[in-house]
């Protein structure tokens, strides 16, 4: 299925990931975003990630498939190798860092954990799967970590208070 988002885990020689966090709602993510018209999900893969954090790559493959309920959205997530530039965050970045799994930052969503999970347990086959976010089981994540929960509440609020979806992607 054609992609509609796509993301990008890229690895150093330590082999920590590399995430962003957001400027609009402070989280940390896997660099990506929307496939543009006329677009590939790999094209959109290497984009973002240079317009986000500066970095060139070459996607090397497919990790996993995402598909919603209604099959009308698919996201991507790829791995990818960086083949050149530098760190430079742009607008829609507050923080770009290098992390081991042992050391993820904190606020970071399950939906995001689950696709660095994915990555970690990639066995040469695409993984396929329904493109859930269970946001009883986010919220009960929040409350594990409080400081992570009265941070990002006034950006919750904030969205609901105008009528947008709080939104991971």
């Amino acid at each position: 299925m054609k992609a509609t988002n796509a993301h990008v885990i890229v690895t150093n020689s330590e082999n920590e990931i590399l995430l962003i966090q957001r400027n609009d709602i402070p989280i940390w993510v896997i660099p990506g975003g929307h496939v543009e018209n006329g677009e590939t999900g790999n094209a959109t893969a290497v984009r973002e990630l240079y317009e986000e954090t500066g970095l060139k790559i070459k996607v090397k493959i497919l990790i996993a498939e995402y598909k919603n309920k209604q099959k009308s959205k698919c996201r991507h997530l790829y791995s990818g190798i960086i083949s050149g530039g530098k760190i430079i965050k742009n607008h829609e970045v507050r923080n770009i860092g290098w992390f081991s799994l042992a050391n993820l930052p904190h606020p970071m969503s399950l939906y995001e954990l689950e696709k660095i999970y994915d990555y970690k347990s990639y066995t040469g086959k695409t993984i396929k799967k329904l493109d859930i976010v269970d946001m009883n089981n986010e919220v009960k994540n929040l409350f594990k970590h409080p400081l992570d929960f009265l941070f990002l509440l006034p950006y919750i609020i904030k969205n609901q208070l105008l009528g947008e979806p709080f939104k991971l992607n």
